[in-house]
């Protein structure tokens, strides 16, 4: 019984580790450009969103507003081409009848009736998608409008707090409502029309906060805040120029 024990082990160690390895170097591969291959037939228009999603640069990944808008163009377009069919193969079948039928009224009758009745469950399957859609579009708001929340805490707690502890207390806010770091990073990445979230990055290459200090580009990040008006930013951007922090000092810029 023992020796069994010991060799069911053995194997589940070796399993594990051969688990391990496979896992290891299937990531390697996804960095080196390995992707899943399309299923034949499937539509061009949605192979592209599924290859922007799978960029190698997390800044050039599609928001999910522009996936959201580029499915709703895809299902119109499929709506046109559907219905356009249907009124082809109708006009198609009301032509044979006109050849082979005297009773032309009653076939155009049927015809339309068909055409009509197929139409409105294209309809149906518009509205149903639609639906999805804005289903969607609703839970993204939210999650962004929570995403808003946690950048403003941030901020607040940045004004109100002495640098030295900052950057451990944010890194214990993220930790303590289980957000990884590599999350906000991107999303502050991807969101650089938002001037509190360019300046809230900038903040932390200042601090160093999830990666090593890097004023210049802290310097960078706070003008461009300021250009969009954002006051921290301003302030941020004075206090770089007053200091020397990631450009040469100028009192006259400085506050």
């Amino acid at each position: 019984m023992f020796r069994v024990l010991v060799y069911s082990y053995g194997r589940y160690q070796v399993a594990s580790h051969l688990f391990v390895m496979n896992y290891v170097i299937l990531v390697m591969q996804i960095l080196q450009g390995l992707r899943e291959t399309p299923i034949p037939n499937t539509s061009k228009d949605y192979i592209k969103i599924y290859s922007d999603c799978w960029n190698i640069e997390p800044a050039n990944r599609p928001t999910i507003n522009k996936i959201v808008d580029e499915l709703k163009a895809i299902i119109i377009k499929e709506n046109i081409i559907i219905k356009d069919f249907h009124i082809y193969d109708n006009n198609k079948d009301i032509q044979s009848s006109n050849n082979n039928q005297p009773n032309l009224d009653a076939k155009i009758s049927e015809n339309s009736y068909s055409f009509h009745e197929s139409s409105f469950q294209d309809i149906d399957f518009t509205m149903t998608e639609s639906k999805e859609i804005e289903s969607l579009v609703s839970s993204n708001n939210q999650s962004k409008n929570g995403f808003d929340v946690m950048v403003n805490d941030i901020i607040n707690f940045l004004e109100n707090s002495d640098n030295n502890i900052v950057k451990q207390e944010i890194l214990n806010y993220l930790n303590n409502n289980d957000i990884p770091f590599q999350d906000i990073h991107d999303l502050l990445l991807d969101n650089q029309n938002n001037s509190d979230y360019i300046f809230l990055l900038g903040k932390f290459n200042h601090l160093g906060i999830g990666a090593d200090i890097n004023k210049k580009q802290a310097f960078e990040l706070y003008q461009k805040a300021a250009d969009l008006e954002n006051a921290k930013g301003i302030n941020s951007l004075g206090l770089c120029y007053g200091n020397g922090i990631g450009t040469d000092i100028n009192k006259e810029k400085g506050i």
